[in-house]
């Protein structure tokens, strides 16, 4: 009886440990492969798998973000020296409430270093107060940085890891020059453009859409042309967001 039991043991083992395997080397494999596309979110969505699997990708969070039911705690950090409008949080914090359709909370963070900030250091940045994940919640980091080291030349900003938007003040200002009193709109497009990348969005050819490769146009703001930066996401994004969240929630 004892080695039946063993036998049966030693199975399920090598059955998990396979399974375990299989994903891994999905995980590994080709970005565009059906598991990598579709399976690798509704796994990420378990904190078990995203954190066995290493599921710490950009992305990587959309179903949770997309398909959890709980609040959504957004964490701001700064550098001491600049001053942000806080309609620029407070209306992200509302299109991200209306295209998850759940609740969200902004708390601030504290302050980020006045010079330029590693990207490597910011795993060291915690939540205030040791804020625990809701239940059936999700976590959402804004560093707003005077600026960011590696960041290309045409960067304004950029995602960190699954649940991290990274804004660099420095180069949002420098790309206006003239157009410095529309900072808070480019602001507010870049961190809908990256909270895009984080639930599942590719880039767009359109300039009128928030997931536009390029903030402007031919190097130059959007206003140089008559024209001003989207605040919102088009109808063809919040169409995919609608088809994202149906299959996430499923």
């Amino acid at each position: 009886m004892w080695s039946k039991i063993k036998f049966i043991l030693l199975l399920v083992l090598l059955i998990i440990t396979g399974v375990f395997v299989y994903f891994k080397i999905q995980v590994m494999g080709d970005s565009n492969s059906y598991f990598n596309q579709h399976a690798r979110y509704k796994l990420a969505k378990s904190g078990f798998w995203r954190w066995s699997l290493g599921l710490k990708n950009v992305g990587d969070a959309r179903a949770d973000f997309l398909g959890n039911t709980g609040p959504i705690v957004i964490e701001w950090f700064k550098p001491v020296s600049e001053d942000l409008d806080d309609s620029v949080l407070q209306d992200f914090s509302k299109a991200v409430q209306t295209y998850t359709g759940r609740s969200t909370r902004l708390v601030f963070g504290g302050g980020v270093n006045d010079s330029t900030v590693p990207l490597s250091i910011l795993n060291s940045f915690q939540l205030k107060g040791q804020i625990q994940k809701p239940v059936n919640g999700s976590i959402l980091i804004i560093y707003f940085t005077k600026d960011y080291l590696p960041r290309q030349s045409a960067e304004l900003s950029t995602t960190f890891k699954e649940n991290g938007i990274i804004i660099s003040l420095d180069a949002h200002k420098q790309f206006l020059e003239g157009y410095i009193q529309n900072i808070n709109q480019y602001l507010g497009s870049s961190l809908l453009h990256e909270f895009g990348h984080q639930i599942g969005l590719n880039h767009s050819s359109d300039p009128d859409c928030i997931m536009s490769l390029h903030a402007g146009i031919s190097g130059r703001p959007l206003e140089f042309y008559g024209r001003t930066a989207p605040a919102d996401f088009c109808a063809k994004e919040q169409v995919t967001i609608q088809q994202l969240k149906t299959e996430y929630r499923n």
